[in-house]
């Protein structure tokens, strides 16, 4: 079974990354490289990929019925 995770810093509380100090940015990326790291060596994820940008987002809706 595959999963999709997305991830979207905008916390109430949390300043944009734009503001953060370079240690501060430092700290979130060796983070998710480790992070990356251990779940690529457990057979976790897959594959890392970054997304387009709100410029090609398509909005997608729902009855509550199946999608096929």
């Amino acid at each position: 079974m595959k999963y999709l995770l997305l991830m979207h810093y905008r916390v109430e509380g949390v300043p944009p990354m734009q503001t953060w100090r370079p240690e501060e940015i430092k700290a979130h990326i060796d983070f998710q490289q480790a992070l990356f790291r251990e779940l690529t060596a457990s057979g976790e994820l897959l594959d890392g990929q970054g997304l387009s940008g709100p410029e090609a987002a398509r909005i997608v809706t729902s009855d509550g019925g199946s999608p096929w």
